[in-house]
């Protein structure tokens, strides 16, 4: 009995850790979509960033760096369509500007259309 509380307890902790910087899915619209750059610290590191309309007036900058995924983004940005990101984490470094929400999308991430939204793409 004391081995399973303990295992529930950890399973909790393991759970609200990993809930606190993986989001299970973020869906919206694609904006200010950049160019692949090379990330200034290293020259070997290829990335891109964006913007994701989450609603009328939020929005979460999106940095990846794996250039593959940039051409599913590309897509939904060139025809304004709706994106569902599942494995997008928190980026708790907040280098620039602290009043923006930054997230990453994880290598793994899978990108799809995402279903009718209740919000429009907002230019």
């Amino acid at each position: 009995m004391t081995f399973a509380l303990f295992c529930t307890e950890i399973t909790k902790v393991t759970y609200s850790y990993i809930s606190s910087f993986f989001i299970a899915a973020v869906e919206g619209y694609i904006h200010l979509l950049s160019p692949i750059k090379k990330a200034a610290n290293s020259g070997n590191t290829n990335y891109f960033d964006c913007r994701l309309q989450t609603s009328n007036d939020e929005s979460v900058r999106l940095v990846c760096y794996s250039p593959k995924k940039r051409e599913s983004l590309q897509q939904a940005f060139a025809s304004q369509s709706p994106l569902k990101i599942v494995g997008t984490k928190k980026n708790s470094k907040k280098r620039f500007n602290t009043d923006t929400k930054d997230h990453c999308i994880c290598k793994h991430a899978r990108i799809t259309p995402a279903d009718h939204l209740s919000f429009p793409f907002n230019p």
